[in-house]
């Protein structure tokens, strides 16, 4: 079986996403900000590419593409989201990909719900930090 329920994973890592937030601020930049729009600026293409590995039955495709997925989410402090990916990269390993549409399809659903909290906690970053040092 192997990993956790992801229901019971956190959508955010705060502590990472602090210390990201905490690096764009030394290099005065929004560090944060920028891996948030790639973050959905990527999601649609990867989502897609999975669906296409699932239904065409390539094991490889789906092991790669859930690979990329799960490093990147766990860099940007999404663990739920990489705990998805993971799970369909373990399918993709494995060659067994049946139930992995509806793994993708709780990752679908998950991305929405994670890219709400990412931008409540960007917001109330902006809120915190303000101008003044």
């Amino acid at each position: 079986m192997g990993g956790q329920d992801p229901a019971a994973v956190d959508l955010l890592d705060e502590s990472i996403l602090q210390t990201l937030s905490m690096l764009g601020e030394r290099r005065g930049k929004d560090l944060l900000g920028q891996l948030y729009g790639l973050f959905l600026e990527q999601a649609p293409t990867s989502f897609s590419s999975l669906r296409q590995a699932l239904a065409s039955g390539d094991a490889d495709g789906v092991k790669s593409t859930a690979h990329s997925l799960k490093g990147s989410y766990r860099s940007l402090g999404t663990p739920r989201l990489a705990e998805l990916s993971r799970q369909l990269e373990e399918m993709g390993s494995s060659g067994q990909l049946e139930g992995g549409e509806t793994i993708l399809a709780e990752l679908e659903s998950c991305f929405g719900q994670t890219s709400e909290a990412l931008q409540s906690f960007l917001a109330s970053r902006s809120g915190d930090s303000g101008k003044a040092g």
